[in-house]
């Protein structure tokens, strides 16, 4: 998994693909609270769906089956006043099972006080 360049967009995710993601936050070598990640999806058609940090962490959230359309992900990454890594990992599962490095990205933030945003668009088509 890369730190992708940003704006993300994939294209063509195969219909019925799932879509997931996590996040987590470590200060040195251990876990940190100090931190607050969501991801809000806009579904083709209408409709929204927010991943707060408590659907996140642990995580993995999961949206599926992904339907033919163009999805919105704004996903943002807070590092809290201590300043620890926060990672925020999001990937596609097409219906086999298999997750396709291009459809697999991981970001961070580490700037205490700090929020870092993340837009993509998902484009779910036959290919």
């Amino acid at each position: 998994m890369a730190e992708c360049t940003l704006p993300v967009s994939w294209n063509p995710v195969p219909p019925n693909s799932k879509l997931c993601a996590q996040a987590s936050a470590k200060k040195g070598t251990k876990p940190s609270d100090d931190y607050n990640a969501g991801v809000v999806i806009a579904k083709p058609g209408g409709g929204v769906i927010t991943w707060t940090v408590g659907d996140l962490d642990p995580g993995p959230s999961h949206l599926s089956p992904l339907l033919i359309g163009g999805y919105g992900v704004f996903a943002k990454l807070y590092s809290g006043p201590s300043g620890p890594i926060v990672t925020l990992h999001i990937w596609i599962e097409t219906p086999d099972g298999k997750k396709p490095k291009k459809f697999d990205c991981t970001w961070t933030n580490s700037s205490a006080g700090t929020e870092r945003d993340i837009p993509m668009m998902i484009a779910v088509q036959k290919s």
